[in-house]
C-alpha cells in the first residue's frame, strides 16, 4: 500500500459461534481463474474516444459525445498511451481504467483537498494503467480492483472507502 493511502473497508462477514466446526476451507481456484471473475461492472456507456491525451470535461473526447454523467459507466481503454485529466471530482456508476493494447492515466490535478469521488459499483484498474490523485480525494465505491497502479500524490494522503469488497 503505498504512504498515506488510508482504505477504510465496511464488509459484512459470516462467522460460527461453535468451536467444534471444521475450519471453513474453499476449493483451491487457479489464479488466473480468481483474477478474471474478480470484477463485474456493467457494459460501457462512455468512452475515451481516442488514444490521446485530454481533458474529461471537453464532450468531444467521449464516445458517444458528451461528458459522462452519475449514471455512467466510464472506460477509459481506447488503445494508446495517454492521459486524461481532471480537476473536478467525477461521480459515476462505474469506472475502468485500462484495456488491451493501453497505457492510461486517470489523473485527478484539482485543488480541492478531500473531493468526493463517488463511485457507485465499482472501480477496475487494469494492467498497465494508472488512477492517480494529485490532491487528496475521498473515493467511496462499492469495490476496487487494482491490477494496474493506485497513486495517491497527495502530500496528506487519500482515504477510499469501499462499500463491499476490495
Amino acid at each position: 500500500r503505498p504512504a498515506g493511502l488510508a482504505i477504510v473497508v465496511a464488509l459484512a462477514l459470516a462467522c460460527t459461534d461453535d468451536p467444534t466446526a471444521p475450519p471453513d476451507t474453499p476449493p483451491a481456484i487457479p489464479v488466473d481463474t480468481l483474477r478474471a471473475n474478480l470484477v463485474s461492472l456493467p457494459a460501457c456507456t462512455k468512452r475515451w474516444a481516442a488514444g490521446v491525451s485530454g481533458d474529461w470535461s471537453v464532450g468531444a473526447n467521449w464516445s458517444p459525445a458528451g461528458v459522462p454523467g452519475a449514471a455512467a459507466v466510464v472506460c477509459i481503454d481506447a488503445a494508446g498511451t495517454y492521459t486524461v485529466t481532471t480537476a473536478t471530482a467525477r461521480p459515476m456508476n462505474a469506472l475502468v481504467v485500462g484495456g488491451p493494447n493501453t497505457t492510461a492515466t486517470l489523473a485527478y490535478t484539482g485543488t480541492t483537498s478531500g473531493a468526493a469521488w463517488n463511485i457507485t459499483t465499482g472501480v477496475h484498474v487494469k494492467v498497465g494503467s494508472i488512477l492517480r490523485w494529485d490532491n487528496p480525494v475521498t473515493l467511496t465505491t462499492g469495490f476496487i480492483q487494482v491490477d494496474g497502479t493506485l497513486r495517491p500524490n497527495a502530500p496528506t494522503g487519500t482515504t477510499v472507502v469501499v462499500v463491499d469488497s476490495l
